[in-house]
C-alpha cells in the first residue's frame, strides 16, 4: 500500500521592500494632491538682504566654506521677462551686447543671488544672467498646469537664452540642472559649455535600476509625506539637510529659515518631477546628445545618489569630465571667483569658436 502524498506547503508572498516599486508608487499616488486647485495668490518670496547672509542662504543647502575671489564689477542690474504669463526676475552682470552669455540656474532653496561672486569675476568677459527660477525669490510662482516644474524652469531659461548673446554657456546646481540641461538641448548649435554642480539627475538612476536610487526615493517619500501632513517646515529641513548635511539649517538666521520654509511648494513639485516616469524626464539618451564640453562637480562627501547620478552623466555625455572636491559639506567653493567652475569657464571662453 503506497503512502499518501504529502500536501505542498502554500508559498509565502514576498513582502515589498521598503522604498521599492511595491511601496513607492502607491505612496506617491496617495500623497498626490487633488487636480483641481484654487488659483494661486502667492506673492514673490521675501529675500534676505544681499551680502553675506544672502550667500549663506543661496546655497543649495550650505553656508560658504571656501575662498572668495575679488569682486571687481558693478552690482547687477534687474532683468525681467514674462514667460507663460508669469514674471521672471533675473540679475544681469556685465555688458548688454556681449558675444557670449553665461546663464546660471540655482537649485532648491536658493535664488539668483547665489551666483554673485562667480558672476562678478567673469562679467568683464561675458554677460551673466542669473534668474530667480519660477516660485523662487522675486519671480512669480509657475503656472498651475500639468507640466512638470522643470519644464517651467527650462522655458524661463530658454526665453532668457533666446536673446542673451550669440554664444551661450550654462551653469546649474542641484535641481537647477534639470532645467538647464533641457534648455541646452533647445540650442545645441549655440551652447559652448555646460557646468553642472551636484546635478540631481535621479531619473538616470531609475532608468538603469541602479540600487543607489533608493536614497533619492527616501528623500522624495519623506518630503512628500511631510508636506502631505502639512509640515512644510519639516519638509524644508529634510531638503536642507540632504544638500547641506545634518544641522545645516541651524547655521542660518530666522529670516533665512523662513525663506526655506516658503520654498516647500517647490520641493513638492520637484520631488514629483524627478522620476523617469515624469513627462519629459531627462534620460541617458538625452545626455548623449550634448556634445559641448561639460564639467560635472561634486564633493567627495555628497550623498551617494548624487555621486551615482554624476557617474551616469559622465558615461552618457561624450565631452563630460569630472572634478571631485576634496572637502566636506556644507560648501560653496565651486561658485567662488577662483573655484573650479570659474576656471573651467575661463578655459571655455578662451577656446576658439567651433566653425
Amino acid at each position: 500500500m503506497s503512502a499518501a502524498p504529502v500536501p505542498a506547503k502554500p508559498k509565502k508572498k514576498k513582502k515589498a521592500r521598503a522604498g521599492g516599486p511595491g511601496l513607492t508608487i502607491p505612496i506617491l499616488r496617495a500623497l498626490r494632491p487633488p487636480k483641481e486647485r484654487a488659483p494661486s495668490t502667492a506673492a514673490p518670496l521675501t529675500l534676505p538682504p544681499e551680502g553675506p547672509e544672502a550667500d549663506r542662504l543661496a546655497w543649495d543647502g550650505a553656508a560658504l566654506d571656501g575662498p572668495r575671489g575679488p569682486i571687481t564689477t558693478a552690482p547687477p542690474r534687474d532683468h525681467e521677462i514674462t514667460v507663460r504669463g508669469k514674471r521672471i526676475v533675473a540679475r544681469r552682470f556685465g555688458p548688454d551686447n556681449a558675444e557670449a552669455a553665461l546663464i546660471a540656474a540655482h537649485g532648491w532653496g536658493a535664488h539668483g543671488g547665489r551666483w554673485t561672486p562667480l558672476a562678478q569675476s567673469l562679467a568683464a568677459r561675458v554677460a551673466v544672467i542669473a534668474p530667480d527660477l519660477p516660485g523662487y525669490g522675486r519671480s512669480d510662482p509657475p503656472p498651475e498646469d500639468e507640466n512638470p516644474i522643470f519644464a517651467h524652469d527650462a522655458a524661463a531659461l530658454a526665453e532668457i537664452a533666446r536673446d542673451a548673446a550669440p554664444r551661450l554657456h550654462l551653469i546649474a546646481s542641484g535641481f537647477g540642472a534639470e532645467g538647464a540641461v533641457r534648455a541646452a538641448l533647445r540650442f545645441p548649435d549655440r551652447v559652448d559649455s555646460l557646468t553642472l554642480i551636484e546635478p540631481a539627475a535621479f531619473a538616470l538612476l531609475e532608468q538603469a535600476q541602479d540600487p543607489r536610487r533608493m536614497e533619492a526615493h527616501d528623500l522624495a517619500l519623506g518630503v512628500l509625506a511631510m508636506i502631505g501632513f502639512g509640515d512644510a517646515a519639516a519638509a524644508s529641513r529634510r531638503m536642507a539637510e540632504f544638500w547641506g548635511g545634518e544641522g545645516a539649517v541651524e547655521t542660518l538666521t530666522e529670516e533665512a529659515r523662513a525663506y526655506l520654509g516658503a520654498c516647500a511648494p517647490r520641493a513638492e513639485a520637484e520631488m514629483r518631477a524627478l522620476s523617469f516616469r515624469a513627462p519629459g524626464a531627462l534620460l541617458f539618451e538625452d545626455y548623449q546628445r550634448i556634445t559641448a564640453p561639460m564639467l560635472v562637480i561634486y564633493s567627495e562627501r555628497a550623498p551617494l545618489c548624487l555621486r551615482a547620478a554624476a557617474a551616469r552623466i559622465l558615461r552618457a555625455a561624450p565631452a563630460a569630465r569630472l572634478e571631485t572636491l576634496q572637502l566636506g559639506r556644507p560648501f560653496l567653493s565651486p561658485l567662488a571667483a577662483d573655484g573650479p567652475a570659474a576656471r573651467f569657464l575661463e578655459e571655455q571662453l578662451g577656446r576658439p569658436e567651433a566653425p
